[in-house]
């Protein structure tokens, strides 16, 4: 019995007072997402929160950074929604970097976040949204409530580095798929478009899922320069 018992065991990690199943914890950003579509946001936080240790334990930075930056933006978001019901309306935080709706209805969007505590080992996060409702106020300002579908971690940006979100590719076609791209612009200031590309993701809103385009396809891509010889 006692042999059953830690053999039992030793299957089992301990977070708080309880028992979870090693083999659990993967699972578990995958249920934060799904908690996110029934808007159960403090459920999800406390997924990713746990989910981020387990990662930590085991050495797995990039998944432990993912879960800890969600975690802190799905904390924000919830904060923004109290307090917009409440009247009051919240400047975008500092590691909000990019923001882009996707579709003529919005239905989607994609996020760039950067907690730049962090910058030198990652450069944030890219997040797939889901537009699920609005929340008004009677002047016509609102804000949407949101689900999480889909993650992807940024390298760390160089210094003359940037995420651009007008970018196109021969090989990417359809009318629902975007194109992101981690661009070097130095030096092509003076051109139309920039074809230094670093990194590059494929959105497909409709499959909900963020794509990392392998490195042979990145140089038929370009990005519009928004002012070609400076504005």
């Amino acid at each position: 019995m006692k042999q059953s018992m830690l053999l039992f065991l030793s299957g089992l990690t301990v977070f708080g007072t309880g028992l979870v199943p090693l083999a659990a914890q993967p699972a578990k950003f995958e249920s934060a997402l799904e908690k996110t579509e029934r808007e159960d946001f403090t459920g999800a936080i406390q997924d990713l929160k746990t989910t981020a240790v387990w990662f930590e334990q085991r050495q797995d930075d990039a998944n432990a950074y993912k879960s800890r930056v969600l975690a802190d933006y799905l904390q924000w978001l919830e904060t923004r929604k109290i307090n917009f019901e409440r009247g009051v309306d919240e400047a975008l935080p500092f590691f909000y970097q990019l923001g882009s709706c996707l579709g003529a209805d919005c239905a989607y969007s994609l996020v760039w976040v950067n907690p730049e505590s962090e910058a030198n080992r990652y450069g944030g996060v890219l997040i797939l949204e889901k537009n699920l409702r609005m929340i008004s106020h009677p002047d016509g300002s609102g804000i949407p409530v949101v689900a999480i579908v889909d993650v992807q971690i940024v390298p760390s940006l160089k210094s003359n580095e940037t995420i651009m979100i007008d970018c196109t590719s021969p090989q990417i076609k359809g009318k629902d798929t975007y194109l992101f791209a981690l661009v070097q612009p130095l030096g092509q200031d003076d051109e139309e478009y920039y074809t230094q590309i670093r990194q590059a993701w494929k959105i497909e809103p409709r499959l909900e899922k963020i794509e990392t385009l392998p490195s042979e396809n990145l140089k038929q891509i370009r990005c519009v320069n928004p002012c070609p010889g400076g504005c």
